[in-house]
């Protein structure tokens, strides 16, 4: 894989499912802001209060629940590190994104009726998490790969948690 600039300079005309720097920059400007206002994310963020599961939801659990343990290994294979011995370790990120197929993989297998009861869950995230760092033309983006690390995958993780566990607070 050869690694990209920014992402901007797209030959495929923009006809891939990766978001562009500037839409991640919103997004991530807004989660940002959330933090600081004061307010964090809790279990009631995620909830859609949907506790009588089916037997096809036991299923997709156990699959989510195999997405959080990748996401955890993804996040702590990098705990600690500063940007820049990360831009430069090319097999970390390597491995970073084979941990990200596995997730896109499992999410793209999990039941469309499971994932329209879980709203707050960007299952379409995760559907195309690898896709997000690895552009189909130039290859992997170091620099989207590390907002993905510090900023996507702790938020999602979370979100997947609640689905797993359920929510805390009373009805």
């Amino acid at each position: 894989m050869k690694k990209t600039g920014d992402g901007h300079n797209c030959s495929c005309g923009g006809k891939h499912e990766r978001k562009h720097e500037h839409e991640h920059e919103y997004e991530r400007k807004h989660e940002h802001e959330y933090e600081h206002s004061g307010n964090h994310f809790s279990q009631e963020d995620a909830c859609v209060c949907l506790h009588a599961d089916s037997p096809a939801d036991a299923e997709s659990k156990a699959t989510v629940s195999e997405m959080m343990i990748l996401l955890d290994e993804f996040e702590k294979s990098t705990s600690g590190m500063i940007y820049g011995n990360f831009i430069k370790n090319e097999s970390l990120q390597l491995y970073l994104v084979s941990i990200l197929e596995k997730v896109q993989n499992k999410a793209l297998s999990l039941d469309p009726d499971f994932i329209s009861r879980h709203p707050k869950t960007d299952f379409s995230f995760l559907q195309t998490i690898q896709d997000q760092a690895v552009h189909p033309v130039l290859g992997l983006n170091a620099e989207t790969l590390w907002d993905m690390i510090r900023l996507d995958v702790p938020f999602l993780n979370r979100s997947l948690n609640v689905i797993v566990n359920g929510c805390s607070h009373n009805h």
